[in-house]
């Protein structure tokens, strides 16, 4: 991939300003920016390229349709707005698959046709976004450890959520611990955790607890 035109954060997070997003939005779309941006380091250093740029505008804009579409499909929608904003695709795909349904989810979900598809993540930055973005829930939202030998237990804790935000109201059923998604979504973000340690993260807490009161924190971490 050459060199993209992409604006400088300011104006990332102006965008997200004028599409009437909340400042609590703006924090979290920072700490998952700046988190994907320390992961990349790392496998930059592995001599792994990654494309900082396309990360860490992508992980600022990912939901940039809260604002005004607070649907489970919004990831999709995202997408869209951030293609009409003059961004390249390989931004917009960020808010695309950030979370990692696939076409038969979608159809379950009642998504816009043309969203039916599979939204799953097939470079380093679209993995290590999605990490940057899960690691932060699952260890200060959800309480639980994403380092766990046992990812059953990450799956019970997330269920609720999931079911109570996404599958009750739509389809009116819950969904149980092997619903592919689940494992699809965890199975990413593990293969990014085998590169980026829990210490790693425990230092990046320390800098987030340090800015942000415990409450505000575990909003920004959702």
């Amino acid at each position: 991939m050459g060199k993209i035109n992409i604006p400088p954060r300011k104006d990332l997070e102006k965008f997200l300003r004028e599409s009437e997003n909340t400042q609590r939005l703006i924090d979290h779309s920072n700490m998952v920016a700046d988190l994907a941006l320390r992961i990349a380091d790392i496998f930059i250093a592995k001599g792994i390229w990654v494309n900082k740029e396309v990360l860490e505008a992508g992980a600022i804009l990912h939901d940039i349709s809260i604002g005004k579409h607070h649907v489970p499909e919004h990831g999709m929608i995202g997408h869209d707005m951030i293609l009409e904003l003059g961004l390249p695709e390989p931004v917009a795909r960020l808010a695309d698959i950030h979370m990692p349904w696939s076409e038969d989810e979608a159809k379950t979900l009642n998504f816009p046709p043309k969203y039916c598809k599979d939204h799953f993540p097939s470079n380093w930055e679209e993995k290590i976004f999605i990490a940057a973005d899960s690691i932060p829930f699952l260890a200060i939202y959800m309480e639980v450890d994403p380092w766990t030998n046992e990812p059953d237990k990450l799956i019970e804790a997330v269920l609720p959520f999931f079911n109570e935000d996404y599958f009750l109201p739509i389809t009116g059923k819950n969904v149980e611990k092997d619903y592919p998604f689940f494992i699809r979504w965890l199975r990413s973000t593990q293969e990014i955790l085998e590169n980026y340690s829990r210490s790693d993260f425990i230092e990046f807490r320390r800098e987030l607890e340090s800015k942000y009161p415990p409450d505000y924190l575990k909003e920004v971490a959702r």
